[in-house]
């Protein structure tokens, strides 16, 4: 970040270190041998000294829930700079301190809320939903929690694979005041996902990637490995900030319990229908049939080209005319079958217009 020279830091002010992603760094000073954080009261005295380097980790000026000051100084041989300008700190309160109570009722609501945000999703086809633990839940809770949202009657409830549970609770800082916050992953989350679909598309997995301006966790999950069994995706400390280990959907079907598994097929319903519905109003025959195919090669192709789909072939497409014979007979049908880059099976999505003239897009 530059030089300054020592003669003018020691009647200057050190330079103000700034925060990048989840550390301190300040501009090297000439001929400083160290750096020292001084923690300043309200009247500017210090009232505890650290030896430091750049950069820093922002955790270990955590001292506790309110606002802390601090300032630099750089250290010479016989010199010391005057102190940077102030650093201002704002804590919020962690799990330690708070309580992490969940109350019986305040849990069966929000297990009925989950539950309702993940059959919407399934009923809609083209939503996905991540989910938050309360503050301080540990990984027997998230056990319990993926337990209650299953319903018994489904077998492998599909609604599983339409949303995660990211955990635990992550110290951001919203603004450039250094006024850190305690709150749910799941905006970190959203925000990873919406941009890597920006950038690469939704195939692209968050597991493994920074999550932006988070600085601390409210803890340590006491068994990640544990955690992530139970269909959560925990957020860990790595170089550089934090990230989330995997992207794991609530589905125990191996097929369908990664993130970006479930958020392709996603993206093949709406294309699907999308391709279905630009030949609504054609005739039913074998040319619609092949103008149809042709649509879905030609975006399939380019969803492979991305890097969207695996192999030398990643995907198959069938569509052929159907029967009209009766009101539930289908008129057309086209079949696609995918190879995401992980999965265990081909899987299909079925486009079906029936005599109504209605799309069903389908998985199966």
């Amino acid at each position: 970040m530059g030089s300054v020279g020592f003669e003018d830091c020691a009647l200057l002010r050190t330079p103000r270190p700034t925060l990048v992603g989840a550390t301190l760094v300040w501009a090297a000073v000439e001929d400083a041998i160290g750096y020292r954080l001084e923690r300043l009261d309200d009247a500017g005295l210090a009232i505890e000294t650290l030896p430091v380097s750049s950069p820093l980790d922002l955790r270990l000026l955590d001292r506790g829930p309110g606002e802390v000051r601090w300032s630099l100084r750089a250290i010479g041989i016989t010199l010391q700079s005057a102190l940077s300008e102030v650093l201002v700190l704002t804590w919020p309160e962690l799990s330690a301190q708070a309580s992490a109570a969940d109350p019986a009722a305040t849990s069966e609501a929000r297990i009925i809320a989950h539950r309702a945000l993940l059959n919407l999703c399934l009923a809609r086809g083209d939503r996905f939903a991540v989910l938050c633990q309360p503050c301080g839940a540990e990984s027997t809770d998230i056990e319990a929690e993926r337990a209650a949202l299953a319903d018994p009657a489904r077998g492998e409830d599909p609604a599983l694979s339409y949303g995660m549970i990211a955990h635990p609770w992550v110290v951001d800082r919203p603004d450039v005041a250094l006024r850190l916050r305690l709150i749910p992953p799941a905006g970190h989350v959203l925000g990873r996902l919406s941009a890597l679909t920006r950038q690469e598309g939704p195939w692209r997995s968050p597991g493994g990637e920074l999550l932006l301006d988070v600085v601390s966790v409210d803890r340590t999950l006491d068994s990640p490995e544990r955690a992530l069994g139970a269909g959560a995706s925990p957020v860990v400390r790595d170089v550089g900030g934090f990230k989330l280990v995997d992207a794991r959907t609530l589905s125990n079907d191996p097929d369908l319990d990664e993130v970006s598994v479930r958020r392709l097929l996603v993206l093949l319903r709406r294309l699907a229908r999308a391709r279905g519905e630009e030949l609504l109003f054609e005739p039913n025959s074998n040319a619609t049939a092949r103008a149809l195919e042709n649509r879905l090669v030609s975006a399939l192709s380019k969803i492979q080209a991305a890097g969207g789909l695996g192999g030398r072939s990643g995907f198959r497409v069938k569509v052929r005319p159907g029967a009209s014979s009766g009101p539930d007979e289908a008129r057309l049908i086209a079949e696609i079958a995918v190879n995401p880059a992980h999965p265990l099976r081909w899987l299909t999505v079925r486009l079906v217009q029936n005599n109504s003239g209605a799309l069903v897009a389908s998985e199966g």
